[in-house]
This record gives structure tokens, sequence and C-alpha cells, in this order.
């Protein structure tokens, strides 16, 4: 698609399980990118996340009541997102959009239970970002210590910037504080620090 577009070296901007394709991409073309705004969706099996056991209600409720409809509410509830009164009528649309059950196991359930790209952070070189909130996937407060996958993002990329947002989601907290994380990746992607 880049040579597609003639786009040489793209920033790279990604959220949640697209964290793991980004790491990825960067990783096999070191040369393609220019800056990596992530997260911290490296490792399935990261015990601050408890991903596996998600999935087994996860995948049970889709199994059972699908993703679209009440189905996509039951999905929603599993996710808490106290600051935010609209997210469960936007997220459960969003679900009913791209969530199928026939491809959600190959989909989210691989992201949940097998995916694993902590092998490729090493060769990762473009100046890169970290952005998130500072609460689990279950509103307690995580502190960044006790992230296992920040942990070892801060070990494997070199010069690793980390910028943990209060007061918020972990990964929603883009939708959460939109104008916060717009100008921190803005002025990232505009700095002069390699």
């Amino acid at each position: 698609m880049l040579d597609h577009l003639e786009i040489e070296r793209p920033h790279i901007w990604a959220t949640g399980f697209g964290n793991y394709y980004a790491v990825r991409f960067i990783a096999r073309n070191p040369d393609r990118v220019n800056r990596f705004v992530g997260y911290t969706d490296i490792w399935a099996g990261d015990p601050s996340k408890g991903y596996p056991k998600i999935w087994r209600v996860y995948g049970t409720a889709i199994e059972e009541f699908g993703t679209t409809g009440f189905g996509a509410r039951m999905l929603t509830a599993m996710f808490s997102v106290p600051w935010l009164p609209w997210f469960p009528d936007w997220e459960a649309e969003n679900l009913s959009v791209t969530m199928h059950q026939d491809t959600a196991a190959a989909t989210a359930g691989y992201c949940l239970t097998e995916a694993d790209v902590r092998d490729d952070l090493a060769a990762i070189h473009a100046p890169t970002l970290v952005l998130q909130g500072d609460h689990g996937w279950d509103a307690k407060p995580l502190p960044p210590g006790e992230d296992h996958s920040l942990r070892l993002m801060e070990e494997r990329i070199l010069g690793l910037r980390t910028v943990v947002i209060p007061e918020s989601h972990p990964a929603y907290v883009i939708p959460h504080k939109p104008e916060e994380c717009a100008r921190i990746v803005r002025d990232f992607l505009l700095s002069k620090e390699t």
C-alpha cells in the first residue's frame, strides 16, 4: 500500500491490537518508518492484561449471542470505561460493524490468546512513543511498573518514550482525551529527537 501511494517513510500510530501488526511491520521494514506511536499490546500472555481469561468469556458470549444487538452490548459491558458515558452505545455499534461471529476467534481470539511480537521489539529503531491511560481493563489504577509489556518495551526498544495520561482507560485513552492525545502525538512527531 505504501508503495502504491508512493509514501516512503510514514509515521505509524497504532492502538490496541493494531500494535501487534505495527510492531511486526516496523521490525521487518525498519527503513520504511519515520516515527512510531504505539500501545503495549505486544504479548497476549501478559499477566497484567489477563487476555486469555477475557477471551474465555468474550468467546463464549460471541458463540452464544453473536456480535450484533444484544451480543454486541454484552461484549461492550465487559470493559469498564467509567469516564465515558457514551462508550457502551459507541462500542456496541463498532462491534456490530467490525466483529463477525465466524471470524472472531481468528481475529480478536488470536490477539487475546496467541499474538506475541516480543521478539520483534529489539528490531525497532524508529523513535517510538507509547501512549496510554493509567488504568487497567478493569478500570482500576495500573501503575506503569506493573505493566509487564511496557517494561519489556522499555528494555528492548532503545530510547522509548512513554506518556501515561492520568485518569483514563489504557486503550480507550484516545476517544476519552482526544485533544490531549493529539497534542502529545503532534509534539512527538514534530520533535527533532531521535
